[in-house]
């Protein structure tokens, strides 16, 4: 039910954030956040699925992060902010980068991984 909350806040946001800015990136949003939610459903009915959802739904949050960090890194944040305020914003997009990463190799291991006998959701280790 966490992951469902979690999910349906990025689709929430990434709606509102799209009618705001209309950035390239927010439809990637709003595709993982609807991909988390659909995902987040079928974790008791069909876990199989469940895990593909999940695997694009993160694949979307990555795409969405390096997006970010590239408009980010692309544009001056602010004249008027200091440089420590753009490392800190470089920074954070870099964490949401490599947990963004983390999340797609959780993902593919749920998916590929024949061997072990998983008994968690990839939501239930998941970082978002």
């Amino acid at each position: 039910i966490l992951y469902l909350f979690a999910a349906s806040s990025f689709l929430l946001l990434g709606v509102l954030d799209l009618i705001r800015e209309r950035r390239a990136f927010h439809p990637l949003m709003i595709l993982a956040g609807f991909f988390g939610v659909i995902s987040s459903i079928y974790v008791e009915a069909n876990i199989r699925l469940s895990d593909q959802l999940n695997c694009v739904s993160v694949n979307f949050f990555l795409l969405e992060s390096i997006t970010l960090f590239g408009s980010h890194k692309r544009s001056a944040v602010s004249v008027d902010v200091g440089k420590w305020m753009r490392r800190s914003i470089l920074f954070g997009d870099a964490e949401f980068i490599l947990g963004a990463l983390l999340d797609v190799i959780i993902s593919y291991f749920y998916l590929f991984d024949d061997t072990s006998d998983w008994d968690l959701a990839p939501q239930g280790t998941s970082i978002f």
